[in-house]
């Protein structure tokens, strides 16, 4: 379902059911264009872009980026809405007799031939940069170290720590473990705002061009990474 649907309001159990608003429209077996009713609710609106937050920090590729000034324009009220999209590319399938998208995209993804040298150098290169990223027992941690030092106002166990360090990072993976956010489940929270600004301006002034969230363990990039998509305002305003 996409995040900005509305949903039907039959309920089930205490729960929104599962139909939405909308319809898809398909000639001979093709779908040519989708349609649904735009939610104007702001507080619901936010708390699915925090569920695609979620989702994109545990590796949801498909999960829409938050939109924060989308939710305050919708607190300024946002008339019954709707509307249909006609993919022009599936249009452009449908009047060639085409199969495949690809046979119409004009700049489809292009991928290095097989066994050519420089696809094999560059595999070989990402599995040298990917070994030397890990370090032996460390559950895949990264051993990229920069002075990131958590404030003594900061909230427990995190305060003192240099969460920069490989010891920091190592803990923070720790923690993330399972988890999206260092607040929890339920979203982030005000630990979670406090960390990443530490973070941030640690990898800002670790060396010269500063630190890649790249070089970032994964489970730790990926939270530096959906944290980095709310405006400052909004980290500030987490419990």
């Amino acid at each position: 379902m996409q995040p900005l649907m509305v949903m039907s309001r039959e309920r089930e159990g205490g729960r929104e059911g599962g139909n939405v608003h909308g319809f898809e429209l398909f000639v001979a077996k093709r779908e040519i264009a989708n349609a649904y009713t735009e939610l104007n609710q702001p507080l619901v609106q936010r708390a699915r872009f925090l569920q695609q937050a979620a989702g994109a920090a545990e590796g949801d590729d498909e999960a829409q980026v938050h939109d924060e000034e989308f939710c305050v324009a919708l607190e300024h009220a946002l008339p019954p809405t709707g509307g249909w999209g006609c993919g022009v590319d599936r249009l452009t399938m449908f009047l060639s007799d085409k199969h495949n998208i690809k046979e119409v995209l004009l700049f489809p993804a292009m991928k290095p031939e097989l066994g050519s040298a420089g696809a094999t150098a560059a595999a070989a290169a990402a599995a040298a940069a990917a070994t030397a990223a890990a370090s032996p027992g460390s559950g895949g941690a990264a051993t990229v170290s920069f002075a990131a030092v958590v404030p003594p106002s900061s909230l427990a166990p995190w305060r003192g720590l240099d969460v920069g360090s490989v010891e920091g990072m190592k803990k923070l993976t720790a923690a993330l473990s399972g988890e999206s956010f260092l607040g929890g489940k339920e979203g982030p929270g005000q630990v979670d705002a406090q960390l990443f600004e530490v973070l941030k301006a640690g990898m800002e002034g670790g060396k010269e061009g500063g630190v890649s969230s790249q070089a970032l363990p994964p489970a730790v990039r990926r939270w530096f990474q959906t944290v980095a998509q709310f405006v400052p305002g909004v980290r500030a305003s987490w419990k």
